[in-house]
């Protein structure tokens, strides 16, 4: 079984003896249950990784270790809101004047707090069909093999995101890398960051409206794109129809490549790429 690097790494603390009796002792949240599929599980954090796989089974779970260099841990807390339509679980950092954050089934509130250490990983095992929605400020949310739809932001950090169904993924610092398993959809769907890269990868066959800009970097697609608008005198904008077209798919970055693959590599690819 291959470890995450987050359990890679506490497995190295716990063998060389260095962790922590905290880490030693077990996460500092720890919730777990079945969940049938078209249900959700919402990550709200505000500093620290959020690492989620696919569940074996219909278990989902969510584990979450704080750290801190100034030994300020117990000022954050783990909060779950159980819904009707699934799990919120938010990391409930201290405000300023005394006041408290919130955490209900569409998120945390809170726009004020204080300075702190502490950092907050979450680790999320999700079953097939459970839709994952995850949200933090500083860190970098990674989802791998996962076989349901994501939707994934973060301000300063990068998102990585594999998937057999949809996703989305936004940031601000970071890079942006997603493959999806599907290639039509209803609903449109975003990939944007300002600075860094996007690289998508799509299956075989896709049908969609895309509209793909970069200010100062360049833009390429596997797949045959019928171009509408222009190009910019720096970077690009590419606007037209994939396949059939159908489903909007916009993806922007200010500084930074935009690469549309076809999964496969060159087995799958075309004899011709997009390209600006």
């Amino acid at each position: 079984m291959k470890l995450s690097p987050l359990r890679l790494w506490l497995a190295v603390l716990l063998v060389s003896g260095l962790a922590s009796p905290a880490l030693a002792a077990g996460p500092d949240f720890s919730w777990s249950e079945a969940m049938a599929s078209g249900k959700t599980i919402k990550i709200y954090g505000v500093s620290g990784e959020i690492e989620a796989t696919r569940a074996p089974g219909r278990q989902a779970s969510v584990t979450a270790i704080k750290t801190s260099k100034s030994n300020q841990t117990d000022r954050v807390r783990i909060e779950a809101t159980p819904s009707a339509d699934g799990i919120t679980i938010c990391a409930i950092y201290p405000e300023k004047h005394g006041r408290e954050s919130t955490c209900d089934e569409h998120g945390m509130h809170g726009d004020d707090m204080e300075d702190t250490d502490v950092e907050v990983a979450f680790t999320v095992q999700v079953p097939e069909g459970v839709q994952l929605d995850a949200r933090q400020v500083n860190g970098t949310v990674q989802a791998t093999d996962l076989a349901s739809d994501v939707d994934a932001s973060t301000v300063n950090g990068s998102v990585h995101l594999s998937t057999t169904g949809l996703a989305q993924a936004r940031t601000v610092n970071g890079s942006i890398n997603v493959s999806m398993g599907k290639g039509t959809w209803e609903h449109p769907l975003r990939m944007k960051t300002v600075n860094g890269s996007v690289r998508l990868s799509l299956p075989h066959e896709v049908n969609a409206k895309l509209s793909a800009s970069s200010v100062n970097g360049s833009i390429s697609s596997d797949f045959p794109v019928t171009v509408e608008g222009a190009f910019w005198s720096r970077g690009g904008k590419l606007g037209g129809t994939i396949g059939k077209g159908g489903g909007e798919l916009t993806i922007e970055t200010v500084n930074g490549s935009i690469v549309i693959s076809r999964a496969g590599g060159a087995d799958g690819a075309s004899d011709k790429k997009t390209k600006l």
